[in-house]
């Protein structure tokens, strides 16, 4: 399975990218909206893991980016961020119609707890 990680923090990438590995996954690295995007024809992810705090465009305008490709609209995202809910002001039905398959606050959850919600909204 490939797996899209979109995060500006390479310490916590790396983390995940070696976690994520030992379970067979193959993780791909980007630390911007730009890259991604640019790499995500490449990839073909299965899944996409988010952090919505980016630098020039942030992770919700790469979102709509994305979305905004009929190839890209049915690979599942998913937020794992250090933005809170009440934070980010998007609306539940928002975060369906995008297809959004999980939030995950970074303070309360580990990466186990990622890896888990990959496994469970994973379209291989």
């Amino acid at each position: 399975m490939n797996v899209l990680l979109i995060e500006p923090d390479k310490t916590l990438a790396g983390i995940i990218t070696k976690m994520f590995a030992r379970k067979g996954y193959t993780t791909s690295w980007s630390t911007s909206a730009e890259d991604a995007i640019e790499k995500i024809d490449e990839l073909k992810p299965d899944t996409i893991i988010l952090e919505i705090q980016l630098a020039k465009h942030n992770g919700v305008e790469f979102i709509h980016e994305a979305r905004s490709y009929p190839d890209l609209c049915d690979i599942p995202i998913i937020l794992y961020t250090s933005v809170s809910k009440q934070d980010l002001l998007i609306a539940e039905e928002t975060l369906r119609a995008l297809n959004i398959k999980k939030y995950l606050y970074k303070p309360f959850v580990s990466i186990s707890d990622l890896l888990n919600a990959v496994q469970q909204v994973a379209v291989v």
